[in-house]
């Protein structure tokens, strides 16, 4: 056996895949990326290419996670380590190479992790089966390279940077300020305008020459010229040779450049003692920049050995490298690395887990103590802060050195010891620092050839320096320009998932080695500004995550009038855009669009996510298909203002801008002040839109909603609202309860009408107390007696809202969104809080508390029925106002976060006037959100398909209204508007008061059967089958993790009379399994064909004459089965399921579940089997 090492799944598979593509298992990791062009590739060389494992070059960079033990990883993956055996038949000590590998560190074809490249400057982040790759080039740009499927490790994409064509017209190169040209004439150093590393080394030559020529003259009056320029010319040479220098010396010979040049002693690459802080971080110009806390503890050093100040490892240095002939006292020592201090040192625990609220603490917020360091300090004990900032960081790192190693999983797995948590202080900080280190970057030319920004495909642009496309960011200067060029300055590589500021909404970790983060430092070195984009590789969900911060460090205010989470540029292909747009009760439709020369764009402006458009995007090379071509998805992670803009250039490629709206917006940002942007999840996919979908119903069910429910399937509950609106009493709610219980529903939700003086839309609105008329007993009596029927209790409540006729508006008038000199727009006959204000977020978690805490609720439907208008705080200044709509939001996200903090087991449900702020923002507090106010069941199939296209059925909140629909006046038999109500979490909006004996039977048979179809719909893979936008019949199904059981869901929309239906094939399954397919709810209606008319069926109608289909996977996936449907609105469900795991399904169904199982439809239940009355 070759030496290398074997990468398993634990349960034998090659990590989870997804087979959704064909009857084969599907090529998961087949298709081309934008950036390359690629091909399709066989399931047969691709299945190659993951058992070849290929070393990782000595030349990368790269964090893994660490080795548990020997042949254990903590990400679930065995690894073990082969070597060949030597002639005598034993095999050889392992060595260093064998210790990476054991300890996870180096790259397989499909390990997932960010990797570098230092000498191609090449980014590359890597999910199980997608890589996104990137690199700095010669003017520090970051160039976007590819976007696809993941590519075995060694392949060196920067070749993709050959496509680029410069233009006749394209802006490129730059020339130097007037300050700059005559600082260098005063010293002297015009003469150093130089083109490449051979013009600089060659006018040392020069210089060196003409002072020896001086001093052997005698001509000491004229020495002190050339012996500056030869100074200055070889440190710039060595600058450039070995170094990371910040500033592009072939185009910036700034003061700082040449100040740097002239005074720092100059070391050779990987020499003790550099100065990789002065080498990597170029930001100061002729204003100096004030240092902050992250400068001085997350500085970039060589080596930890370097860091100590000791000799250590190094890179060789050229055999014809001139030395320096200069003695130490010749120049001034450089600046060293400030010792980490207790707090820094230990503050990066908080920095790497990126956990979220609920049954974890929150992390702390950049700004308030975490990744920043500048906020105060933790509380430690001085003994473990001591153990850890010293006696921890120098004793590894001495081990470390010894063994030339760059981590301390390498130093465990080499001395076989067991590797330390996670989240030891000492440990995470130390790697953090190592592997952020860029002082051994490349930075000789590499590029061909200069080129415009303009042509190049970006990861971040800036506006006025050559780029014309629409920019990613916007600012505006203390002296009025605008330009912000912004070029690499350092990156950093870390385990685990850094936290957002505290409250908002992102895709959370629980466990460090879940992830990889790379922050990457963009910096216009003459303002000082700094913009970090920040990647974060999910290792286990084909996610990235992206989002940017940005940092003031001048000395000076700057307005940032547009901040964008995430560009991403693609290359040249034919490009549709999917969106989903709609309005009220017509919400997320989905719409697609060729992409031509121009932008396109959609978005929102009205202080959420909007009925009409939704914070979410997917580009397909082509016309979008579940199953074939490339896809990539955008998902915002915030409910406000939002703009999605796609541009296509002159040259054919897109460019994908996804972020706050900027219609509106400006921010002010004081020195040493930071503005984080919201998320955005990116994803990929090479075969259709499917199976984005998939990835990111997953991420969202584990990563992004409320951990605590999770696994949970909600209750089966039933809403007042359509049942008595304002009308409601305490009788009445009794009632309705009594009769829910019948029915076999779970919980009963007490909508709008029950506080203050709430008849109408007019009152009440802010006065969260029960209406004593209404309710005598209170909310306790109320959901006492309720409980003592067996019914667990929700809420209604509209907080952000407040009523002009309410005690709350007389008492804090000023408490809403208003201009003071203007008057107050009125939506719904209600005002806004300013949730912008402390005071006002005080008073909603304090009275929100209260509610909760007197009596056992379960459960919050949180309203919001009107969006913003006059977005004007009084509580801020006029140079604030533009930041009012965003912290609006911010304000939102904080009185969540501490309510749910305070109550985790209340379930929160959201709603915005239906769906109108239906975004995975909400969702990251959300068990579920109202889909839409519109309950029929033919609007609802549309709805949710759309829906579906990111959101997991978990989230869809779905339910059973009464006919005729009060939204569309249609009408839908129980079993069609049931089974799409089963499609998401299933619940019902009717007067149970009124059913009769048979309907009440009725619904207690779909309630069961809800709960033995929820873990499949509510926790498995969906798969699209027939698109109701596109088609009178709507279908998908929901497949089990394990591929044993599947649900099958099919609607007629309209149905032409004459027409029959397509097969419908299905997908998902294992093809080598066999299926029993088994009809469920068969329909009660069929056509006398004799006469026409319809007439009732008893015995039931079956698709296939009431018996089971054993077939294959590859069967019905390939030839499908035959769908009949009767009349409009008309449903099929189908239980697939393998003949083993049926068999234990059936062994758990006892004569308690008799009735649902007996009867599928509203057909008769044996006598024996009667419920009582």
């Amino acid at each position: 056996m070759e030496s290398g090492v074997s990468v398993e799944a634990a349960d034998g598979r090659d990590g989870p895949v997804d087979r959704s593509a064909s009857a084969d298992g599907g090529n998961y990791a087949s298709g081309r990326g934008h950036g390359n062009g690629g091909s399709d590739s066989s399931s047969e060389m691709m299945s190659e290419a993951r058992d070849r494992v290929p070393e990782l070059p000595p030349k990368f960079t790269t964090w893994q996670p660490p080795a548990t033990g020997a042949g254990e990883r903590r990400d679930g993956l065995s690894v073990s380590v082969d070597r060949p055996a030597t002639r005598g038949g034993a095999a050889p000590a392992a060595g260093v190479g064998d210790v990476k590998r054991a300890a996870g560190l180096e790259c397989t074809v499909s390990q997932p992790g960010v990797f570098f490249d230092p000498s191609a400057r090449l980014f590359s982040l890597r999910t199980r089966n997608t890589q996104y790759s990137f690199r700095v080039d010669d003017n520090r740009n970051l160039e976007h390279l590819y976007y696809g499927a993941v590519l075995p490790v060694d392949d060196n994409l920067t070749y993709l940077s050959l496509g680029n064509v410069p233009g006749p017209f394209d802006p490129h190169g730059i020339v130097p300020s007037a300050q700059e040209q005559t600082l260098m004439q005063t010293l002297g150093l015009d003469e150093l305008e130089f083109t490449s590393e051979q013009d600089l080394r060659e006018k040392w030559r020069v210089y060196t020459r003409t002072k020896h020529e001086s001093i052997a003259s005698g001509d000491y009056e004229n020495v002190g010229r050339p012996r500056r320029l030869e100074n200055a010319s070889w440190r710039l040479w060595q600058m450039k040779r070995g170094r990371g220098a910040a500033v592009d010396v072939e185009h910036d010979l700034s003061e700082e450049m040449l100040e740097r040049a002239l005074r720092s002693k100059h070391h050779p690459p990987g020499k003790s003692g550099s100065d990789d802080n002065a080498a990597v971080d170029g930001r100061r110009s002729r204003a100096e920049v004030r240092p902050t806390a992250r400068s001085a503890s997350e500085a970039a050093p060589r080596s930890l050995s370097a860091r100590e100040g000791k000799p250590g490892p190094s890179l060789p240095q050229s055999p014809t490298e001139p030395r320096s002939q200069h003695n130490a006292g010749d120049t001034a020592a450089p600046p060293q690395l400030k010792k980490h201090s207790a707090t820094s040192y230990l503050d990066l625990q908080s920095s790497l887990t990126g956990r979220r609220p609920g049954g974890a603490p929150e992390p702390t917020a950049p700004g308030d103590g975490g990744d920043d360091g500048r906020a105060a300090p933790k509380q430690v004990p001085p003994t473990s802060a001591h153990d850890a900032a010293a006696d921890g960081e120098h004793a590894v790192g001495q081990s470390l050195s010894r063994l030339n190693l760059t981590s301390p999983a390498l130093a465990a797995a080499h001395s076989g010891a067991l590797v330390r948590s996670p989240y030891d202080a000492s440990e995470l900080d130390l790697d953090a620092l190592v592997h952020a280190s860029t002082a051994a970057v490349n930075w000789g030319k590499l590029d061909h050839e200069t080129i415009s920004k303009n042509v190049k495909l970006l990861e971040i642009s800036d506006s006025g320096t050559g780029d014309y496309r629409i920019p990613t960011v916007g600012f505006i200067y203390d002296d009025g320009s605008t330009l912000s060029p912004f070029t690499y300055r350092r990156h950093r590589i870390r385990r685990g998932k850094l936290p957002m500021a505290r409250h908002m909404p992102h895709v959370y970790v629980e466990s460090a080695l879940e992830a990889t983060t790379l922050i990457v430092e963009m910096v216009d070195t003459v303002t000082g500004l700094v913009v970090e984009l920040l990647y974060t590789v999910m290792h286990e969900y084909d996610v990235i995550t992206r989002y940017a911060r940005i940092r003031n460090e001048s000395d000076a205010p700057v307005i940032v009038t547009r901040a964008m989470s995430a560009t991403l540029d693609f290359e040249t292909d034919t490009y549709y855009m999917t969106q989903l747009s709609g309005s009220w009760a017509r919400e997320r439709q989905e719409v697609t669009r060729r992409l031509d020369c121009g932008i396109a764009s959609f978005g929102s402006t009205r202080g959420g996510s909007s009925h009409q458009h939704n914070p979410f995007v997917i580009l397909s090379a082509g016309e979008p298909d579940e199953e074939r071509g490339e896809a990539y998805a955008a998902l915002l992670v915030y409910s406000g203002n939002f703009l999605v803009e796609c541009e296509v250039g002159e040259t054919g490629r897109a460019r994908l801008n996804m972020g706050i709206h900027p219609q509106g917006f400006y921010w002010n940002l004081e020195p040493d002040e930071e503005f984080t942007t919201p998320e955005v999840v990116l994803a990929y996919s090479p075969s259709g839109i499917g199976r984005l979908s998939r990835a990111l119903h997953r991420l969202i069910r584990e990563r992004l909603q409320p951990p605590q429910f999770r696994d949970a399937i909600p209750p089966v509950l039933l809403n007042t609202w359509e049942a008595v609106y304002f009308n409601l009493s305490h009788e009445s709610v009794v009632r309705i309860g009594e009769a829910a219980h019948r029915c076999g529903i779970e919980m009963l939700v007490i909508d709008d009408g029950w506080f203050g003086r709430r008849n109408d839309t007019l009152d009440g609105l802010g006065d969260w107390y029960p209406n004593p008329a209404k309710l005598p007993f209170g909310l306790v009596g109320l959901v006492r007696e309720l409980e003592e029927l067996g019914l667990q209790v929700g809420l209604w409540v509209e907080p952000e809202m407040v009523s002009v006729e309410s005690d709350l508006f007389r008492q804090h008038p000023d408490w809403t969104l208003h201009i003071p000199s203007r008057g107050k727009t009125m939506g719904r006959n209600q005002l806004v809080l300013d949730l912008t204000r402390e005071e006002v977020r005080d008073w909603l978690v304090d009275t929100l508390s209260e509610i909760l805490g007197s009596c056992n609720l379960r459960y919050i439907k949180w309203d919001n029925n009107r969006f913003l208008t006059e977005v004007y705080s009084a509580h801020h200044p006029p140079e604030r106002q533009g930041e009012i709509a965003h912290r609006y939001i911010l304000g939102l996200y904080d009185v969540l976060g501490r309510l749910q903090e305070q109550f985790p087991q209340v379930f929160f449900e959201t709603c915005a006037g239906g769906g109108g702020r239906f975004d995975a923002g909400m969702l990251y507090y959300s068990g579920q959100i109202w889909t839409s106010d519109n309950t029929d069941a033919s609007s609802r199939m549309r709805i949710q398909a759309g829906t579906s296209l990111w959101a997991p059925a978990k989230s869809i909140a779905s339910h059973v209204s009464t006919v005729p629909n009060h939204q569309t006046l249609r009408s839908a038999s129980m079993k069609t508007r049931s089974l799409v109500a089963m499609c998401g979490t299933f619940g019902y909006e009717l007067d149970p008061r009124l059913l009769t004996e048979d309907e009440v039977h009725e619904i207690r048979n779909y309630v069961q059967l809800f709960r033995d179809v929820a873990p499949v719909v509510q926790f498995g893979d969906m798969y699209r089958l027939w698109n109701p936008f596109h088609t009178p019949n709507c279908a998908w199904m929901y497949v089990s993790p394990d591929r044993q059981r599947a649900v099958v869901f099919a609607f007629n929309q309209t149905r032409e009379v004459g027409r029959l239906e397509p097969r419908l094939r299905l997908r998902g399954l294992d093809p080598c399994e066999n299926y029993e397919v088994e009809e469920w709810c068969p329909g009660v209606m069929r056509r006398n064909t004799l006469t026409g008319a319809i007439e009732a069926a008893r015995s039931g109608v079956y698709q296939y004459d009431g018996n089971l289909l054993c077939m294959s996977g590859c069967a019905l996936m390939q030839a499908g089965l035959p769908i009949k449907f009767v009349f409009d609105c008309d449903s099929v469900l189908l239980n697939v399921e393998t003949v083993a795991s049926k068999r234990v399904s059936n062994a758990r169904r006892d004569d308690s579940d008799a009735v649902a199982w007996a009867t599928r439809a509203s057909l008769p239940t044996p006598e024996h089997l009667q419920p009582e009355a």
